[in-house]
């Protein structure tokens, strides 16, 4: 996952640094549709089939997924850099990090059994979509500012539920040390979700400033 993390982070600064990669990405939009169903077809291969536990294919879907994500956070992370300051996208990457290592941690260390959390998570996940329909129909700052706040929240419960449920224990629902490429995928896209929501609320915050 580390290594994962560091390619979207070179993705990033390449995208960030290098004018003409980036022109690339706004000008060639069509390119990122491209990335986002080759990206879903990696998921769908990684998630439901055995691929993820044969080498190398685990690997290489893996990387592949990896690749297709990084040039997407990339391409979000630049514009909002571009409209909202490079520091903007820093204190949202700082933030994210302090969190992740926080609810690890926690995580990690905790007796608690968590699988109580996976009915709550589902129930929070339905109640945070109709709240969404509701910031959509309204178009309110207020309203969006606090809906990007319950979904950081709602994240890092799923990571924690996630972590837990990758180091196992007595009474967690556990996966094998040979699904480490799943683990690998959800620990990933749970940290790029929380990155992403944390961006648009400082956004937001910036922007009504």
């Amino acid at each position: 996952m580390l290594v994962q993390l560091l390619i979207t982070i070179g993705f990033c600064c390449l995208s960030y640094f290098v004018q003409p990669f980036f022109e690339f990405q706004i000008e060639f939009w069509w390119v990122t549709l491209i990335v986002i169903a080759f990206m879903y077809v990696m998921v769908g291969l990684i998630m439901c089939t055995d691929s993820y536990r044969r080498h190398p294919h685990n690997l290489i879907f893996l990387v592949l997924f990896t690749l297709c994500f990084s040039y997407l956070i990339s391409q979000v992370t630049s514009v909002y850099a571009y409209y909202y300051g490079g520091p903007l996208v820093l204190a949202a990457a700082a933030l994210t990090l302090f969190m992740v290592l926080g609810l690890t941690l926690f995580a990690v260390f905790s007796r608690n059994d968590f699988n109580a959390l996976i009915g709550a998570a589902i129930v929070l996940l339905f109640s945070f979509a109709g709240f969404g329909f509701l910031c959509i129909i309204t178009f309110e700052p207020v309203l969006y500012q606090l809906y990007c706040a319950i979904a950081v929240s709602i994240l890092g419960i799923l990571l924690v539920i996630d972590t837990k449920m990758i180091i196992g224990g007595e009474r967690s629902i556990g996966i094998s040390m040979d699904d480490y490429v799943l683990g690998s995928l959800i620990l990933y896209i749970d940290i790029m979700r929380i990155f992403i929501w944390i961006l648009r609320l400082l956004a937001i915050l910036s922007s009504r400033k």
